[in-house]
């Protein structure tokens, strides 16, 4: 995001300036809307990290109902060793949602890395 902020083009933010704008109105009105790709890059990397988290949870939560999905996997490849079908199951009932996430907003997240990384 820093990135992205700051190669942004200083020319919109004097001319919203020069209008009057506060740096709260530039911020929202201004710089957020043209960062959508940006944002959605964020949301979906925080998504990925969050979901597959493991030793957090491994080492704090002691609570089955609180278990992450990866670290759920994990215990229930403990108690089935001889069960791998039912294992690659689980295994793709975690990996769905995060594919699913990263299908649908696929174009934004290819955008948001671009624009990030690319100096003219």
């Amino acid at each position: 995001m820093r990135a992205y902020f700051r190669t942004s083009s200083r020319a919109l933010v004097e001319a919203a300036r020069m209008d009057g704008a506060s740096t709260r109105t530039i911020l929202w009105r201004v710089l957020v809307p043209i960062a959508w790709p940006a944002v959605i890059t964020l949301i979906v990397l925080t998504f990925m990290w969050t979901w597959n988290e493991f030793l957090v949870p491994l080492v704090m939560v002691t609570a089955e109902s609180l278990r992450t999905a990866p670290l759920g996997l994990a215990f229930f490849q403990g108690q089935y060793t001889q069960g791998f079908t039912l294992l690659a199951a689980g295994a793709v009932i975690v990996a769905t949602p995060v594919a699913l996430l990263y299908l649908f907003l696929q174009r934004k997240f290819i955008a948001g890395m671009l624009e990030g990384a690319v100096r003219e």
